[in-house]
């Protein structure tokens, strides 16, 4: 018997899932006991049921701002997309730009940080980039800052301290010319090809996944 749970979760399959499994992976050369592949198809439910998740909750915030176009409190837990901070209820703020800290949003409403840096990752420097893509150590940079080598963006924290560095490579053009052309053609290639992956990978994941619930749940019946 298939149990199907809020239409996405599923925790028991039918024998005939079970088997599929099974075939797929005798297919690529596995054999698999009915533990295992029900084990798999466990994991794989799970799975889809989180790229459902994120699909819906998308497409609530997307219609949402329609009706709250300046934004509004996120709604559960998230992580800032330039600072890296934990956000919640109580720090988070979703807007046209996407999800961001309330420091990091009010760095964007102070003119601190273009809006840019909310929507392009290769449009700037993080700190700990600086070590990681020219080894300079965090005390080296901020030398370099005092001494007007580098150009930076402060984001401050409640304490009137810097939260987070942003270096723009508009402001930094030094630093560009510095970042290996190969590497930095790399690395842009990659990150095209990553997100258009990862764009098709979840729609074709949802497509198969609401294939795979209706065919349960007609088998269920």
């Amino acid at each position: 018997m298939l149990l199907v749970i809020n239409d996405v979760n599923m925790t028991e399959f039918s024998k005939d899932l079970i088997d599929e499994m099974k075939d797929l992976a005798k297919k690529k050369g596995e054999e698999i006991t009915d533990g295992e592949a029900q084990e798999m198809l466990n994991n794989l439910s799970g799975f889809y049921g989180i790229l459902w998740d994120i699909s819906k909750r998308e497409a609530q915030q997307e219609r949402r701002l329609k009706d709250e176009p300046k934004g509004f409190v996120i709604d559960g837990s998230y992580t800032c997309r330039v600072c890296g901070s934990s956000m919640n209820e109580s720090n988070g703020w979703y807007d046209k730009y996407g999800m961001k800290c309330l420091l990091c949003q009010k760095a964007l409403d102070d003119g601190m940080i273009p809006s840019f840096v909310f929507l392009n990752d290769d449009s700037y420097f993080k700190m700990w980039q600086m070590n990681s893509y020219f080894e300079l150590k965090y005390q080296t940079v901020k030398k370099m800052i005092r001494e007007g080598k580098l150009v930076a963006r402060e984001i401050m924290n409640n304490e009137d301290k810097v939260h987070e560095y942003v270096f723009l490579k508009k402001e930094n053009p030094h630093c560009i010319r510095k970042y290996n052309a190969v590497r930095k053609s790399y690395d842009r290639n990659r990150e095209k090809v990553h997100r258009g992956w990862v764009k098709k990978k979840k729609l074709e994941l949802i497509k198969e996944y609401e294939n795979k619930v209706t065919k349960a749940s007609k088998r269920s019946r």
